[in-house]
């Protein structure tokens, strides 16, 4: 008596492939809800601890953009300074030049 070709097939795939294609039977459905428990909790520490990466990364980037602020508030108020400082300067010189040309034009009135 001999078996038909196709049933011959399902035999050789049941003896011979790998026990990993099958679902396992044997772990309870309690189990596999607690296995899929932790598995939320893992993804959602790490979820929650890249959260807090990023969110140090934006503080950090904020911290950075205020202090670049600041240097370019401080900057702009030296600059100011300094210009205030040349227009003192300038208006000094030519106070000055009024003052010599004051006096050498009454040395040179007799």
């Amino acid at each position: 008596m001999y078996i038909h070709p196709l049933e011959a097939i399902g035999y050789y795939l049941i003896l011979y492939s790998p026990a990993f294609i099958f679902r396992c039977v044997c772990v309870s459905e309690r189990e596999r809800g607690r296995e899929r428990k932790r598995k939320r909790e893992r993804d959602g520490q790490r979820k929650r601890e890249g959260d807090g990466r990023r969110k140090r990364e934006r503080d950090g980037q904020r911290h950075r953009d205020r202090e670049r602020a600041r240097e370019s508030e401080n900057q702009i108020e030296r600059d100011k300074e300094r210009e205030r400082e040349r227009k003192r300067e300038t208006k000094n010189e030519r106070e000055s030049a009024r003052e010599r040309d004051a006096v050498s034009s009454d040395r040179a009135t007799p």
